[in-house]
């Protein structure tokens, strides 16, 4: 049996005028449209969200720890600590460039470049392949501690955070706390 032969044994007419079939075509191309727009979008908001949500948890975890480590000082006792960051990050996204060149007939030639972000899937989510995400530069650093009285105690503080920090001594701060 030839191909046209089965097209021609199949009832296209009796298909096409059944109401059902209409119905589903409609609701497959509707599905397609709505699935398409809700991952297009959501996309670009996670990942601007993530890199927040990465930000605040470094900065979160930073503060703890710090925290933690210098009420551990003989003397000082308890330990309050603000990090402030720059609010530029430095993010490298990978993209695919195509360069595509096209000649007239009076010897002009026209080059076209595309520069297209390289996604990745993480999670139900696509989002730009990066291949450097710096963290932003701290600003400043206050530390609010019990023992901090003592000038001898407060610069064991302050050497503590610069070290560990790696910031310049003009960035850190060290105040007594209040009772």
């Amino acid at each position: 049996m030839s191909l046209k032969n089965l097209f021609n044994d199949f009832k296209f007419d009796k298909l096409f005028s059944n109401k059902k079939f209409f119905y589903i075509i409609i609701l497959i191309c509707a599905g397609i449209v709505l699935f398409c727009f809700t991952f297009d979008n959501s996309a670009s908001e996670n990942a601007t969200d993530k890199d927040s949500t990465t930000l605040s948890a470094y900065k979160a975890e930073l503060t703890s720890d710090l925290c933690s480590i210098l009420s551990k000082i003989d003397g000082v006792g308890k330990v309050n600590v603000m990090i402030t960051f720059n609010t530029d990050t430095n993010t490298e996204v990978v993209y695919n460039i195509k360069e595509t060149s096209s000649s007239s007939s009076q010897n002009s030639s026209n080059t076209t470049i595309s520069k297209d972000a390289v996604m990745m899937k993480d999670g139900n989510v696509n989002m730009p392949y990066t291949i450097k995400n710096e963290i932003p530069e701290i600003k400043g650093v206050l530390i609010v501690a019990q023992g901090a009285e003592d000038e001898n105690i407060k610069k064991k503080i302050k050497d503590a955070v610069v070290t560990v920090l790696k910031i310049p001594a003009y960035r850190a701060v060290v105040l007594p706390m209040g009772k």
